[in-house]
């Protein structure tokens, strides 16, 4: 390990240590599409100032079914990856929507 990642290293350990936020956040931009929110962030982290985008998104639930023994997933494609994901039963949905999805 070279020398400058070692010291980032301790950096990020000691502000971790004193619970202090590695960010400084400098402008933020919310941008709303459909049910999701697009966050664009302008931050600076370890001196350096660059974008950080993410998505805001409305509580929703997950369910850790069993049946028998084992857990159950379902398999869904995801086309921000382009490929078949195996996951956790969620949803934007209430509780009740949930048991009729697991029936």
């Amino acid at each position: 390990m070279d020398a400058e990642k070692r010291v980032r290293g301790s950096k990020a350990a000691a502000e971790e240590a004193a619970g202090r936020d590695p960010f400084e956040t400098l402008g933020s931009k919310k941008i709303h599409a459909g049910r999701f929110t697009v966050v664009q962030d302008q931050v600076r982290v370890n001196g350096c100032e660059q974008p950080y985008d993410y998505l805001e998104i409305r509580e929703g639930v997950s369910v850790l079914p069993f049946r028998e023994g084992s857990v159950l997933l379902q398999r869904q494609y995801r086309y921000p990856v382009r490929s078949w994901q195996w996951e956790l039963p969620g949803d934007l949905s209430t509780r009740a929507r949930h048991r009729r999805k697991l029936r």
